[in-house]
């Protein structure tokens, strides 16, 4: 560490007054390389080496299982920090893949000199000083102080939902992320931006108290939808066409649009909507 921190705050002097030159993307993967020795006693591959090298260029890379993607991943991360403009983030597919990747890989940055952190749906992963261990501690402080890490391990939903969060808070001292978002190494690079990208990210919160009317109409509702699927909640018939599959309810009510993820009723559905709404003791678009 006497040696790597040293050279890491060279490094770091020369990307931000020359940007991420060759001369130190190539000192960055001999960094990272020599503290994977230290820390682990493994060493970087040709193949994690050079991988490391193309996505610090901004390129998609294709690795099999097994030849080490996650150490490749601390390359990019380690060269991007160095740049110091801002969160530097590898976003992961679950929290537990971040979690487990900044188990990994946490002892590399600390003897470069950087801090590192795994930011989860409630809190966040850091080290026990007292232990050595790891430690999950939760609530909202804990985050903004992991977001504020030069390295950060969150997955796509949870970062998603921050930065949701963020764009609504009204006191900028209260966003998770006070520092601008400057990089992302995406793992499953296909999973996370089409595979989940269908999948739409709503970030709600309750403003006061539901009044009376609001939770009765709420509680309708789930009455009509429970009553919709009672009808029959098996989904078997399949109806392709060139663009979409489309999966239709035993009982003819809905069809499932699986590549959109959305569900439709049919004509039959209506009516049987209609009929179930008439019969609710409130009236639609009123507060009763």
């Amino acid at each position: 560490r006497d040696v790597l921190t040293p050279l890491t705050d060279s490094l770091k002097k020369r990307a931000r007054r020359d940007g991420l030159t060759e001369d130190v993307l190539t000192r960055a993967a001999a960094a990272v390389k020599a503290a994977e020795w230290v820390a682990h006693g493994r060493e970087l591959y040709g193949e994690q080496l050079l991988g490391g090298r193309l996505l610090s260029e901004g390129r998609i890379v294709e690795m099999k299982t097994g030849e080490g993607k996650t150490l490749t991943a601390t390359i990019p991360l380690y060269a991007r920090a160095l740049a110091g403009r801002g969160i530097v983030s590898q976003i992961t597919t679950t929290d537990a893949l971040s979690r487990r990747d900044f188990e990994e890989t946490r002892l590399i940055f600390d003897l470069l000199g950087l801090q590192s952190a795994a930011v989860l749906k409630e809190g966040t992963v850091v080290a026990d000083a007292a232990t050595g261990g790891l430690q999950e501690v939760q609530g909202t402080d804990a985050k903004r102080q992991a977001y504020d890490a030069d390295v950060v391990y969150v997955s796509m939903a949870t970062n998603a939902f921050d930065i949701l969060s963020d764009l609504k808070a009204h006191d900028p001292s209260q966003r998770l992320m006070q520092r601008t978002r400057h990089a992302a190494n995406i793992d499953e690079v296909d999973n996370v931006l089409f595979e989940q990208a269908l999948s739409e990210f709503i970030h709600a919160e309750l403003q006061g108290d539901l009044s009376a009317g609001e939770a009765r109409r709420y509680e309708l509702a789930d009455i009509v939808a429970r009553s919709i699927l009672s009808d029959g909640t098996s989904i078997r018939v399949k109806l392709r066409d060139a663009n979409t599959e489309r999966v239709a309810s035993d009982n003819g009510l809905f069809v499932v649009d699986k590549a959109s993820r959305t569900a439709s009723f049919t004509e039959t559905g209506r009516a049987r909507l209609q009929e179930l709404l008439s019969a609710m003791p409130f009236s639609v678009g009123s507060g009763a």
